[in-house]
C-alpha cells in the first residue's frame, strides 16, 4: 500500500512515532535525554556498516515515485530505516562506555 496525502503520511505521521521510540529507547537504556540523534546515527552507521546488528537498515530496492532505493544515503530514505531493538542496544553500550 502506498500513502498518500489524502491518508495521511509526512511529519505529522512519523514525528509520533520517532518521539514515542525516542521514548522506548530512554527507558530501556536507564532514563534520560538522548540528546541530538544526527551526530549518533551516522556514528552508528559508520561503526555498524550493513551488519545484522546495525541499528540502521539501508534500504537498496523499491522507490517512492521520485528516488530508488540504493546503497548507501539517498533522498528518499536517508540513511535508511531504524531498527529500534538495535538502537537501542547500540545506545545502551554507548552509554557505559
Amino acid at each position: 500500500m502506498r500513502v498518500t496525502a489524502t491518508n495521511g503520511g509526512g511529519t505529522s505521521f512519523v514525528a509520533p512515532q520517532l518521539n514515542g521510540i525516542s521514548a522506548l529507547i530512554s527507558s530501556a537504556t536507564g532514563g534520560g535525554r538522548l540528546g541530538l540523534w544526527n551526530p549518533m546515527l551516522y556514528r552508528f552507521k559508520d561503526s555498524f556498516g550493513a551488519s545484522k546488528k546495525s541499528p540502521i537498515v539501508d534500504i537498496t530496492a523499491g522507490d517512492n515515485w521520485f528516488y530508488s532505493g540504493v546503497r548507501g544515503y539517498e533522498p528518499g530514505a536517508g540513511l535508511g530505516v531504524l531498527n529500534v531493538a538495535n538502537l537501542a542496544a547500540a545506545v545502551a553500550k554507548e552509554r557505559r562506555h
